[in-house]
């Protein structure tokens, strides 16, 4: 039963949408193809004379849901994610015109290469992931516009300001050495969304967009998709990934905030300079002091994922099968004849080693007594069944980061405050005209 379920609202999810989209974009009560084409065209904002159309907002709205893996289940909801997609390709279309303006090249060859990772990462490739955005009512053009100006944005911003925030060999040696002298003290895995509010009178609309963006997550499991959607600083292209900070290097209000979170909760909204905080704690150490969750496992996942035609017996059928060979699975040096004998349509990657904290409660359960060369029974998900191999169990070295890796985390931090702040600017200065 669970298997038809499951089934059964992989499709449901992808009709709402569907349906959704359509009494978006089409005028209620007209069947007319011209009058569908002329919604689609409509104007709904001018930046600086720049058009943002329907179709634009449309089309974002389907990266939205796909990466959130969230579902609309009323018109207050779809009119919600509209106002706060059109907010996001505002920002984007400044950062665009503003990387125009300065002629920042973006080389075909980097767009493709984050396009399939990015198509890695819902375990596609660059070849069939257009049939998954398409179900999503996307394109692989909307996405690659995004991945473009992303990439612009970032460069125009590390061009102009990059020489202002380079780190200081003392500012290096003194957190090494306060993380010598707190050995046992907390430190966290932060990742960030940030909503710039640049008029004190926009602070409570500003606030009640992060409200429903933290509301449409599911915990830190789609924070770093909703991150790279959203969040309006340099840091969305890497899904707002703050790497590990200390205690003594955050400010007050986010460190009073993340003290009392739990691994993959997400605070709420936090007032500062320019807008809103959302953060995310993805992971919690005590500082060169390892922790029986600190255990980390090698980690590859095999997926086989339904698509429209497929059936409830071609499923039921799948899993009967994949069962009888997990059980007679024995080490990762297997994995290619294990994956092959699994039959066609396999979608298999590795995802690194993952310490047991950043798993889910239920998936960590699971992964808990699976011994190294094993791999767990197919896992029923929306999409498909997942099965999860353990390649090997180890507990990390506790030892110091490198200088290079405290170096990049301070000048990530400061480049995002200074992309910030130009975003701003922008904003302030920019002639927004909504339709």
């Amino acid at each position: 039963m669970k298997i038809q379920n499951n089934f059964e609202k992989s499709r449901f999810l992808t009709a709402l949408f569907a349906a959704f989209m359509a009494v978006f974009l089409v005028i209620p009560g007209s069947e007319d193809a011209n009058s569908q084409q002329q919604v689609i065209q409509k104007i709904e904002a001018l930046v600086n004379d720049d058009v943002i159309t329907a179709y634009d907002v449309g089309q974002r709205m389907g990266l939205v849901l796909l990466g959130s893996g969230r579902t609309l289940s009323s018109q207050d909801e779809l009119m919600e994610l509209r106002a706060q997609v059109l907010e996001t390709l505002i920002n984007e279309k400044l950062e665009t015109q503003e990387a125009l303006e300065f002629e920042i090249p973006v080389p075909e060859g980097e767009l493709l290469e984050v396009y399939g990772r990015v198509a890695r990462s819902y375990n596609r490739t660059e070849e069939n992931f257009g049939e998954l955005l398409d179900d999503y009512g996307t394109s692989t053009a909307a996405i690659l516009q995004q991945i473009s100006a992303e990439y612009a944005w970032q460069t125009l911003v590390n061009g102009r300001y990059g020489s202002y925030v380079e780190a200081k060999e003392e500012e290096i040696e003194q957190i090494l050495a306060e993380m010598q002298a707190n050995a046992g003290k907390r430190e966290y895995r932060l990742s960030e969304i940030f909503l710039i509010s640049s008029d004190p009178t926009q602070d409570e609309r500003v606030r009640q967009t992060a409200l429903r963006i933290r509301d449409q997550m599911d915990g830190a499991f789609q924070f770093a998709e909703m991150a790279r959607q959203f969040s309006q600083t340099t840091t969305s292209a890497q899904g707002g990934d703050l790497g590990w900070t200390s205690e003594g290097q955050m400010n007050p209000e986010i460190l009073a905030a993340v003290k009392d979170m739990e691994i993959l909760d997400v605070s709420q909204p936090i007032k500062a300079a320019g807008g809103f905080y959302l953060i995310a704690l993805t992971d919690r150490r005590r500082i060169l002091s390892p922790e029986p969750m600190d255990e980390t496992l090698a980690v590859r996942q095999v997926g086989w994922f339904f698509t429209q035609e497929t059936t409830k017996e071609q499923a039921n059928a799948w899993y009967e099968i994949a069962t009888v060979k997990v059980a007679g699975f024995e080490g990762c040096e297997n994995l290619n004849q294990f994956v092959s004998d699994l039959g066609d349509n396999i979608v298999a990657r590795d995802l690194g080693s993952i310490p047991l904290k950043q798993f889910n409660p239920e998936l960590r359960e699971i992964l808990m007594t699976i011994p190294a060369g094993k791999a767990t029974d197919p896992i029923n998900t929306p999409d498909g069944f997942i099965i999860f191999v353990i390649c090997d169990r180890f507990m990390p070295e506790a030892t110091l980061p490198s200088a290079a890796t405290i170096q990049q985390q301070i000048e990530t931090q400061r480049i995002a405050m200074m992309a910030r702040r130009y975003l701003r600017d922008l904003k302030r200065d920019a002639i927004i005209d909504y339709k």
